[in-house]
């Protein structure tokens, strides 16, 4: 008799039951063996975010990835993925710009101004990166390793772009041929970047492509929203507004950007040894052109349209529920297969 995995709790059982063994909820019949049917939606992003959650699930999520604190492959549960703590390191880093804000107000020191505006800045790529790592059901990276990744990661894709950016005589967005340049510098100089800790991390899993990237895009956003606080001419500190206006546009950018074009080296590797000829897959290739091509547009047109701007950024998050799509479907198969269904 075949099997099917309840939606609510993610509990194998008959295909004769008609409510879950473990949980009593009514079952939809979704066989173990489809892994086509894991749906991921805008609202699952959101369906735990004002819920109540204790300090002991939040320290649960944020131990994960080291020897003792990785699941085994059995217990992965596809159906239950319901991020939230994104949204806590959101509201986080928003408090301490408030506490910063005050402080300002009280003693407008350059320096206090300094720390709020970056504070801000870094808000939307922190909070994107924890929400990455939550979307990583596997919870084979620890906080540890991310954070290397976004730090150190972060600054080296910033350094490779601008050696890339000397190399083809970049400089910058000023029409469409310099936005387009500007899209493949900054884009494969993060890809890079990414790909040496793909191979190094050994990296053979989509969810874990989609993590290892968003934490060098987020870095790299990080690090740029910062060095867009002062003025280049002039030498000027950036308005606060500016830096919340940086820290709002960051929703669907370079993070994103370099999560997806990462899931599609690790599609296009398919958990095989490093071969050039993968590079020129389309499902790589499809990847990495999209967000130049979304990056292009985002420089030459984005910059005098709100409009735009928001059509991208839900183009790109249409692409990253996509992948997470695609990653679930896998984590169900190498669990069953694990399983030896």
């Amino acid at each position: 008799m075949e099997k099917i995995y309840c939606t609510n709790c993610g509990a194998v059982n008959w295909s004769n039951a008609n409510f879950c063994i473990n949980c009593g909820q009514p079952l939809i019949k979704v066989h173990a063996n489809q892994t086509n049917t894991i749906p991921f939606r805008v609202r699952d992003l959101f369906s735990e975010v004002f819920k109540r959650h204790s300090r002991e699930e939040a320290e649960e999520l944020l131990i994960a990835g080291t020897a003792k604190t990785t699941p085994a492959i059995e217990t992965l549960e596809p159906f239950k993925l319901r991020p939230w703590l994104f949204s806590r390191a959101l509201v986080f880093t928003l408090f301490l710009a408030v506490l910063l804000g005050i402080l300002t107000s009280i003693n407008g020191r350059i320096g206090n101004v300094v720390a709020l505006d970056a504070v801000i800045a870094i808000s939307v790529p922190v909070s994107a990166l924890v929400l990455f790592f939550e979307i990583n059901i596997y919870r084979n990276l620890s906080l540890y390793q991310i954070i290397q990744i976004f730090l150190v990661g972060g600054l080296l894709a910033i350094i490779v772009t601008v050696m890339l950016d000397y190399v083809v005589g970049n400089q910058g967005p000023q029409n469409l041929m310099g936005a387009f340049e500007t899209g493949i510098t900054e884009e494969i100089g993060k890809l890079i970047v990414a790909a040496y800790f793909v191979s190094r991390l050994r990296t053979k899993r989509i969810l874990e492509g989609l993590l290892i990237g968003a934490a060098v895009g987020a870095g790299f956003a990080a690090f740029e929203n910062i060095m867009y606080m002062v003025n280049d001419q002039t030498g000027a500190l950036a308005s606060t507004n500016i830096a919340l206006l940086r820290a709002l546009i960051s929703i669907g950018g370079h993070t994103e950007w370099c999560a997806i074009a990462t899931a599609g080296l690790v599609i296009a590797l398919n958990n095989q040894a490093w071969d050039k000829n993968k590079l020129f897959q389309g499902s790589f290739l499809g990847c990495l052109m999209s967000v130049i091509v979304l990056h292009t547009v985002w420089d030459w047109l984005g910059v005098t349209s709100w409009l735009v701007i928001v059509i991208l950024i839900m183009i790109t998050w249409s692409m990253v529920l996509s992948l997470v799509q695609t990653g679930l479907k896998e984590a169900n198969l190498i669990k069953f297969s694990a399983l030896g269904n």
